[in-house]
C-alpha cells in the first residue's frame, strides 16, 4: 500500500482536513503523531484511511507559536475519535489544540 504524503500549513489546515474527510471520504483517523521537527518546530503527523478503498494518506503541519505555546486547529469536529489522540499529543508533546 502505498502511502501519499502531504505538508500542510497552518493557516490552511482546517480547510484541507475538511476536504479530505468529506470530497476524498478518508472517513478513519488512524492516529496523530506529536513530533519534534527539529528547526521547524513542532508538529503533527495524522494518518488517514478511506475504509471504502483501503487508501491512506499522512498529513504533517507544523504548530504555530501563540503567546510561547504551540498550537494547531483540532479536527475534532471532523473524526470524534480525535479527542483522545489530541489529548494525547498534549499530554506528550505539549501542542495545544484550538477549538
Amino acid at each position: 500500500m502505498k502511502l501519499e504524503n502531504i505538508e500542510l500549513s497552518f493557516d490552511n489546515f482546517s480547510g484541507e482536513m475538511s476536504k479530505l474527510k468529506n470530497q476524498k471520504h478518508f472517513d478513519y483517523l488512524v492516529t496523530i503523531i506529536g513530533e519534534d521537527f527539529g528547526e521547524e518546530g513542532y508538529g503533527c503527523i495524522y494518518i488517514l484511511e478511506n475504509t471504502d478503498n483501503n487508501e491512506r494518506c499522512s498529513v504533517k503541519t507544523i504548530a504555530k507559536k501563540v503567546d510561547g505555546s504551540d498550537v494547531i486547529p483540532t479536527v475534532i469536529n471532523l473524526w470524534k475519535s480525535a479527542e483522545l489522540l489530541e489529548r494525547e499529543v498534549f499530554d506528550f508533546v505539549g501542542i495545544k489544540f484550538l477549538g
